[in-house]
């Protein structure tokens, strides 16, 4: 008797932890302030993401509060390469690259060359002709699709340590964006104002 009680406890503590961890995972998920630009980083180098976070004030003039919270909050995604990953690890980052690109939230990305270079005739980078200078990335139609960073003062102290051969390109506005998203022309506005914002910094702008 004396154990089947003590499994019976056990088992009730455990059930009890379980609830607090779900309620505690909820209130995380919605106290999650939900982010007005999403910023993704694919390459070789190093993108600090705590330094990012620590300096991100120096982002909030460059973005708008696309989602009406009264915040302007910008957020990193890194989506690294490098020798030290391994094949499989290296398949994946590829799959979430693409996906990314396809179809995610993000609509600024700052790119290595080598990778900027794989989007070039895609339909899903927006042609930047408008904020290009000197050095930029021009496919065999004529459309720009990334613009240097290189010595960006504002990418370095976010933490992009080395931004030679680094470019910052634009997600283009797709069909599927305009259908299930009411609120994309402020979103590609709010962009075009982020990535202006950043290239502003260049110091061969």
């Amino acid at each position: 008797m004396r154990k089947f009680f003590s499994g019976k406890k056990l088992t009730v503590i455990f059930i009890f932890v379980l609830i607090i961890g779900v309620i505690v995972a909820v209130r995380s998920c919605t106290g999650r302030k939900k982010p007005d630009m999403i910023i993704t980083y694919i390459g070789e180098n190093y993108f600090d993401s705590d330094r990012f976070y620590a300096e991100a004030d120096r982002l909030s003039d460059g973005i708008d509060d696309v989602n009406g919270d009264g915040e302007r909050i910008a957020e990193l995604v890194t989506i690294s390469f490098g020798t030290s990953l391994t094949q499989s690890q290296e398949q994946n980052n590829y799959t979430r690259l693409t996906m990314s690109i396809g179809g995610g939230e993000s609509r600024i990305y700052i790119m290595d060359k080598a990778y900027a270079a794989r989007f070039s005739d895609s339909e899903f980078l927006a042609d930047v002709s408008e904020y290009a200078g000197e050095d930029a990335l021009v496919n065999d139609a004529g459309k720009v699709y990334g613009i240097s960073v290189e010595g960006n003062t504002l990418l370095e102290s976010l933490g992009l340590d080395d931004t030679e051969n680094v470019y910052i390109a634009l997600r283009a506005v797709t069909e599927l964006d305009s259908a299930t998203n009411d609120n994309i022309a402020r979103i590609d506005a709010g962009a075009r104002k982020t990535l202006q914002y950043i290239i502003n910094n260049n110091i061969n702008k």
